[in-house]
């Protein structure tokens, strides 16, 4: 069994500061973000019933990634930081896509 890791962080989307997050190279299954989104400092709720969640990281090759994230009961987006996302040593980059299901219709 692998030891799991899994940092707390909040996100406000008018806020455009970078949070600083470490992880290992090529660790695989263990690394996990636990996010809560705030909107102007209020809570933005979350629900996976009206809302997907999917990650974009740019890797330190240039490269990029495009997964999706689980939103808990909790309304936190849990993000995992997966063995592709962590096999280039060096400084990557995320950015977290929240769309609303609605009722879209791809004709």
């Amino acid at each position: 069994m692998a030891l799991q890791t899994t940092t707390n962080i909040n996100v406000d989307f008018c806020d455009k500061k970078y949070i600083l997050i470490n992880a290992k190279q090529n660790d695989k299954n263990s690394r996990f973000l636990s996010v809560t989104c705030y909107n102007h400092g209020e809570l933005y709720p979350i629900n996976s019933s009206e809302h997907s969640a999917y990650i974009r990281y740019k890797k330190a090759d240039e490269h990029s990634v495009f997964n999706f994230c689980e939103i808990d009961r909790h309304g936190k987006i849990i993000v995992e930081l997966t063995e592709q996302m962590l096999v280039i040593d060096g400084i990557g980059y995320a950015d977290l896509v929240i769309v609303n299901k609605g009722d879209a219709k791809v004709n």
